[in-house]
């Protein structure tokens, strides 16, 4: 049978040694204006990090708003395209037509064998009195 000793109870001064070793510590104190800078300097980058968390929370929903309004103003644009491609259609179907090559023709001032051109002149009012 093994021979056991009970453990010896540490001695009363190694104890002592232990918390006179730690009362012993320098507790380090900033002088008030670098702990006054410290803070702020924590609590700037804590509203900053909460910023730039906040603005990628946002993000999507500013997007999807400026989506809707880009939507929106492409399909009016469309709509305007889409009526200006019907009157140049129309347009141009006319202007296939011998009506229509006749139309654009008086426009620009071309006469018909045998027709004279009349040019009329507005009469002023201090004539006519």
């Amino acid at each position: 049978m093994p021979n056991y000793q009970p453990a010896s109870p540490r001695p009363q001064n190694q104890i002592s040694s232990n918390r006179r070793a730690r009362s012993r510590r320098k507790k380090i104190i900033l002088p008030l204006p670098i702990r006054v800078l410290l803070i702020a300097g924590v609590i700037t980058v804590t509203y900053l990090g909460c910023r730039v968390a906040l603005s990628n929370i946002r993000r999507p929903y500013v997007l999807r708003a400026q989506q809707s309004a880009e939507i929106v103003e492409k399909t009016q644009s469309l709509h305007e395209m889409e009526a200006e491609n019907a009157r140049l259609t129309q347009q141009s179907a006319f202007l296939g037509r011998p009506d229509g090559i006749e139309y654009e023709a008086r426009l620009k001032g071309y006469l018909l064998p045998g027709e004279r051109s009349l040019i009329l002149t507005p009469v002023s009012n201090s004539a006519n009195r």
